[in-house]
């Protein structure tokens, strides 16, 4: 839940043809590389001596080394071949993993995946761009509230959080999908929620900010504060809308490489990098032609990640860091895609036993 994984099985290839279920032209590999929340469909073919041999897992995190420390093998099984002669364990091979904070090893794996861009199961990458969006993703202090009794690092003993642009989230007493369709069917007769219009009104702000509210070189670590503002704001969206966001890792308070996943979207990790991102310099650099299809993306520490999608799912969709602990410290924010004009492009109401929030 808080780790990416490196995966191998011991002297076999690996053959990766799907992305979170979405095809992908054949890529082979001895290891790869999985960050919570995504999906990999792998080949393997049985063509070694016919023995036992050990498959294994183990962490993938950019941590310092002399800070912390991982087991070389997290966790393990056997592929037994049939007819293959009783082993004790120890005398097996165990699979051999970089290190385990090999980031250049991590992001040469996931560059080399490509969508399968078939005549059958084309790419429909977005060529042009309708709406542009730049997010930090990063760590910041929370405050010790008046009365409270706070053991964190930061200053005044402030706790560490996480932010989306120097924002992070608050989860609300109504959930943002309820009062939503409230402000859209004040008078709907479809389901009724114990929800005033004011009250819908007062759940979220709509004033998610396409950029970063402190704007700096943000792989250098320069902040001036490490504070970050708190609400509950989403971006509202129009349907049928090409976007394309850059996630941007920061160097506040120290790198990690968020695995962010967006509900209710399939999208197009059309580039990665490291550094900061600079739009100039990387995006001639796009894959416009067969990018992997994904919902869940890994940030590269210190690097960025830029995606396209197209907005044509009405309705309310929470894009979220899939580590647990961030999700939980506010490293999340919110789509609302504004119904279309046809009848199938539109947010359906809810079902009438819809339970009530």
């Amino acid at each position: 839940m808080n780790f990416q994984m490196y995966f191998q099985v011991a002297k076999h290839s690996l053959t990766v043809v799907a992305t979170d279920a979405s095809y992908a032209k054949p890529y082979t590999n001895n290891i790869i590389v999985l960050a919570p929340g995504q999906t990999a469909d792998v080949l393997l073919t049985a063509d070694q001596e016919v023995d036992s041999y050990v498959f294994g897992a183990t962490v993938f995190s950019p941590a310092d080394p002399k800070k912390v420390e991982y087991p070389n093998v997290t966790t393990t099984g056997l592929l037994v071949y049939e007819g293959a002669p009783q082993k004790a364990v120890d005398d097996l091979e165990i699979p051999s993993f970089p290190v385990f904070n090999d980031s250049s090893f991590a992001l040469n794996y996931f560059s080399n995946l490509r969508s399968l861009n078939s005549e059958e199961y084309p790419s429909n990458v977005p060529q042009v761009v309708n709406r542009s969006l730049l997010f930090t993703v990063g760590y910041s202090f929370v405050e010790c509230k008046q009365g409270e009794v706070c053991e964190g690092p930061g200053p005044g003993n402030a706790s560490i959080g996480t932010n989306i642009n120097n924002v992070t989230f608050v989860l609300p007493q109504i959930a943002i999908m309820q009062a939503y369709y409230e402000q859209l069917y004040p008078n709907s007769t479809a389901v009724k929620w114990d929800t005033t219009l004011a009250q819908a009104d007062d759940t979220f702000e709509e004033n998610f900010p396409s950029m970063p509210l402190f704007q700096y070189n943000y792989t250098a670590g320069n902040l001036t504060s490490f504070f970050a503002n708190f609400g509950t704001k989403v971006v509202e969206l129009d349907f049928n809308t090409n976007v394309q966001l850059v996630l941007q890792n920061t160097n506040s308070l120290f790198f990690e490489s968020h695995p962010f996943h967006l509900h209710g979207y399939n999208f197009y990790v059309v580039g990665k990098g490291t550094g900061t991102y600079v739009e100039e310099k990387d995006s001639p650099n796009f894959n416009l032609v067969d990018p992997p299809i994904m919902n869940t993306v890994a940030v590269p520490s210190g690097g960025w990640a830029a995606i396209r999608f197209v907005t044509d799912n009405p309705g309310v969709w929470l894009m979220h860091c899939h580590f647990e602990m961030h999700t939980t410290w506010g490293m999340m924010m919110v789509f609302i895609v504004r119904d279309g004009d046809a009848p199938d492009q539109k947010l359906p109401p809810p079902p009438k036993d819809y339970p009530k929030c």
